[in-house]
């Protein structure tokens, strides 16, 4: 990494709990002076934004034999990004749990506004630090959970008098309703992967999960859908359900050794992390499982009528299926609604192959990805890299 400029650090969101968001900013390999600038925030909830940099999208990547290689589509080419560990408790990012002895949890946030709200906090602290940028486009991009952070966050710069430049957002594979979103069984029956008595029965089992959540139920909610979710994989037999093409999540997925990478001494030394232990103090999940099963449609709805918004999704993601996508994107209301549901959705070639498709009124964008489960920067490298681009340079 001796070629490659970025910092890394931790900034306090909160004194009295000592809270500390940590981030590592990795500038623009082209023009930095001008080139957007982008936060990148993973989801799970609890998955530090260490995966997107070595897995996803960043400018390294960990090989078999545990070896730093460059990737060729990173995202910083022409854009500046902000891999951040969110919320308190992810990754390198940590509350003090020494000044509530009795209640640790209440230095943890428990819902996306506390998150939104600290993550400003975040911010305004990161444009100080490197007021060089402050004038750049600026995006928010996140995946799966970690869309629900991209849209607080960009809800609550929009309420807040911040003085921030804020563009747009990005959200792959996102999580954002999952009353409306996370419904598998009709998709899973017309794949061929389970059959109509299945059908019948996970059918029954996502009604009482909707109305679980129509009850205001949140919190039994998660705990059903968890249990639901073992069900899916007992019933198709798939290990994991980001890609239907293959049911051996290991086979398909293979992650590299990034943990040990980053509790090597030396590069903590030059992370600037000291002694901070990664992820290990706080079950996040178990933390915000109210929070959840909680949708942010309102949210988006405003964003959308007011910023550039981007949503893609992975055509073979049995996670957040492109079913479940277009089910709640019906829903959504907003005044150029009926202006973005009536425009042509176009084919997407890159190279003469076909990518996907898209559909857009200028400010809204939904895209579908060929051949990409959950993790489609993981899948399609290439067409991630060349959509977020056309999106941040306002080719769409």
């Amino acid at each position: 990494m001796k070629n490659t400029t970025s910092y890394s650090g931790f900034i306090t969101v909160e004194k009295k709990c000592n809270s500390n968001i940590w981030f590592w900013f990795f500038p623009s390999k082209s023009d930095r002076k001008s080139d957007p600038i982008t936060v990148w925030l993973n989801g799970s909830p609890g998955l530090s934004s260490m995966f997107g940099l070595f897995i996803e999208n960043g400018p390294y990547f960990i090989t078999k034999k545990k070896e730093l290689k460059s990737r060729i589509y990173s995202w910083n080419m022409h854009s500046s990004i902000i891999y951040v560990d969110v919320p308190l408790g992810t990754g390198f990012s940590f509350s003090d749990r020494r000044h509530h002895h009795h209640h640790p949890s209440k230095c943890y946030s428990k819902t996306q506004s506390q998150t939104s709200k600290y993550f400003i906090r975040f911010l305004n602290q990161f444009f100080i630090l490197f007021p060089e940028y402050k004038n750049n486009p600026f995006y928010i991009f996140g995946e799966s959970y970690g869309g629900k952070y991209v849209t607080g966050i960009g809800y609550y710069l929009l309420k807040s008098n911040t003085t921030l430049r804020f563009d747009g957002i990005g959200i792959g594979s996102g999580i954002l309703d999952p009353r409306n979103q996370q419904l598998h069984a009709n998709y899973l029956y017309q794949l061929g992967i389970i059959d109509k008595n299945a059908r019948k029965d996970m059918l029954k089992k996502e009604k009482l999960f909707r109305e679980l959540i129509d009850g205001k139920k949140f919190t039994d909610a998660f705990y059903f859908k968890k249990n639901l979710t073992i069900e899916y994989e007992l019933l198709t037999g798939y290990k994991n359900l980001n890609n239907y093409l293959d049911c051996n999540y290991d086979k398909i997925y293979y992650y590299g050794d990034y943990e040990n990478f980053l509790n090597d001494n030396e590069v903590r030394k030059g992370l600037h992390v000291g002694n901070v232990t990664r992820n290990t103090d706080v079950n996040i999940t178990e933390t915000i499982a109210r929070d959840m099963m909680k949708s942010v449609k309102k949210w988006l709805e405003y964003v959308i009528e007011r910023k550039r918004t981007l949503l893609y999704f992975g055509q073979m993601d049995l996670i957040s299926s492109y079913s479940g996508a277009m089910n709640f994107i019906k829903k959504l209301n907003w005044t150029r609604s009926s202006k973005f549901h009536n425009s042509q959705r176009k084919y997407w070639r890159i190279n003469g192959k076909l990518a996907g498709f898209i559909k857009t009124d200028n400010m809204f964008t939904e895209v579908m990805i060929r051949n990409a489960g959950h993790r489609i920067s993981v899948d399609q490298p290439y067409w991630t890299f060349n959509l977020y681009n056309k999106f941040i340079f306002r080719n769409i």
